[in-house]
């Protein structure tokens, strides 16, 4: 595979080598996007362009290169494959995560029959949160202190809109409504992903109302 050297994080820039792949004379050319450390855009002039992510791990006291994909790249998911790239490299290098062996784990780990929501929870956290969102820690806080407790041991496909309704207006009352409506939209990212993974067939939270108005703070410049 010939290099490609490295191009701008523009999007113009990168739009236009990804619709020229026909001009790479039939080889595939791989590039490294300027200041955006490890994303690569490796283009196939037969196949889709690709996003990936090239980092380096320590496993068994070696430093070894991986490459984590990201999906068919374009001009207009040019900014979802930075912001991922960015994430999971702040997580590698902090935390030591490796997208690659989360991402076999997940393939390889068998769907259990039966599962409460602090399983589903915690599946997300491990699956999907972990590789996405910087706030999973915050979010694993926030399940422990207020959704673990009402629903964390019920059978995911047997919580109904009345459980929910439920565990939004005990929080709003003990917690205030900020709380009240940051666990069930917690809730709902949770159990939209275990629809998405066919853990459960609905959401019954879904489009419930929230009860509580958060008040913007204001915020003066010096």
């Amino acid at each position: 595979m010939a290099s490609g050297g490295q191009l701008p994080a523009n999007v113009q820039v990168v739009g236009k080598v990804i619709r020229a792949r026909e001009l790479n004379n039939g080889k595939e050319v791989e590039y490294r996007i300027q200041g955006v450390p490890g994303l690569c855009l490796r283009i196939n002039p037969k196949a889709s362009a690709k996003w990936s992510l090239k980092y380096h791990i320590y496993e068994g006291g070696k430093r070894k290169a991986k490459r984590f994909p990201l999906g068919d790249a374009s001009d207009k998911n040019m900014g979802k494959a930075i912001d991922r790239a960015v994430k999971l490299m702040s997580q590698i290098k902090t935390e030591g995560l490796d997208p690659v062996e989360i991402k076999r784990s997940v393939e390889q780990a068998p769907k259990p029959d039966v599962v409460t929501f602090g399983d589903v929870f915690e599946m997300w956290l491990e699956r999907w949160a972990k590789l996405n969102l910087r706030s999973w820690q915050h979010d694993e806080t926030n399940y422990k202190n207020h959704l673990k407790k009402t629903l964390g041991q019920k059978s995911v496909s047997e919580i109904v809109r009345a459980d929910v309704i439920a565990m939004r207006d005990t929080i709003l009352q003990n917690s205030g409504p900020v709380q009240s409506n940051r666990m069930l939209a917690l809730f709902n990212r949770v159990m939209h992903w275990a629809v998405e993974e066919d853990y459960v067939q609905a959401n019954p939270g879904s489009k419930l109302r929230k009860v509580g108005q958060e008040k913007p703070k204001d915020r003066v410049l010096a």
